[in-house]
């Protein structure tokens, strides 16, 4: 990711996971607080995690990259108001 652009960096920075996907991950961890996943819904819950865990390391990875170019990085409480 070092040779990436500004901009790309702050494209990365911003990604989120699909709202779909949001949507999905929240009725699954719901289902799971109740006990009643199946099996293949527990596999579905376990790579949605993988792809949010990805997504959030490659954001920090991106942010610690920017910073280090000295770039302004927005503070966690003006990134909660957005």
């Amino acid at each position: 990711m070092a040779r990436l652009s500004d901009q790309e960096l702050w494209n990365i920075a911003q990604s989120t996971l699909p709202k779909a996907k949001q949507l999905q991950l929240s009725r699954l961890l719901r289902k799971n607080a109740a006990g009643i996943l199946t099996e293949k819904e527990h596999r579905k819950l376990e790579a949605l995690h993988r792809e949010a865990d990805l997504i959030t390391l490659r954001k920090a990875h991106a942010y610690a990259l920017l910073k280090w170019r000295n770039r302004r990085i927005p503070t966690l409480d003006a990134l909660r108001k957005e």
